[in-house]
């Protein structure tokens, strides 16, 4: 809207419109009716709204929830050529390529939600912008959209509006 109002001073100002086409203009623009995200869980809630995107420069990782750990992380390092960064009982971090994956066990704790069903368990966007944990809350929080953070954890994850997880790195 910002934009919108800056556009017509600056054609009022060069002459292109005259001062009762900026008031008509003006007036239409602030009376037009403004797209409110839906509300719901994990959605935006009703009336919240910012400015500007949030900043992202891209993928950070993709975790995938599975039913056999042990067999997940074999086809990985077999057929991906992927090399263990990290592992536990129920996780194992894998190096593919420049990029990496996580894979999760059965009712392995992961995001802050209930664990998830087979197959992708979240994706991390990455922000150059936004990296303290308060940030990251902060910013999702004015986009209206319900961030959770596991206690302790410094990761902070939310719901698109079909309910798949994404976190903020």
């Amino acid at each position: 809207m910002i934009s919108d109002l800056d556009g017509m001073v600056g054609q009022y100002e060069r002459g292109a419109i005259s001062r009762r086409q900026l008031i008509s203009g003006l007036a239409a623009l602030c009376a037009a009716p403004v797209a409110q995200p839906l509300g719901g869980a994990g959605l935006p809630a009703q009336g919240a709204r910012a400015e500007e995107a949030i900043p992202i420069s891209g993928i950070d990782h993709v975790a995938l929830r599975v039913s056999d750990l042990a067999r997940s992380t074999t086809f990985y390092r077999e057929h991906l050529g992927g090399r263990i960064r990290s592992q536990s009982s129920n996780s194992t971090f894998l190096d593919v390529g420049s990029d990496w994956v996580a894979l999760f066990g059965r009712g392995a704790a992961s995001t802050g939600f209930p664990p998830t069903e087979r197959g992708v368990d979240h994706i991390s966007f990455h922000s150059p912008q936004h990296r303290s944990l308060d940030e990251r809350m902060g910013v999702l929080r004015a986009h209206g959209l319900n961030p959770v953070s596991p206690a302790g954890s410094g990761r902070v994850y939310f719901r698109d509006p079909d309910g798949i997880i994404l976190q903020l790195s």
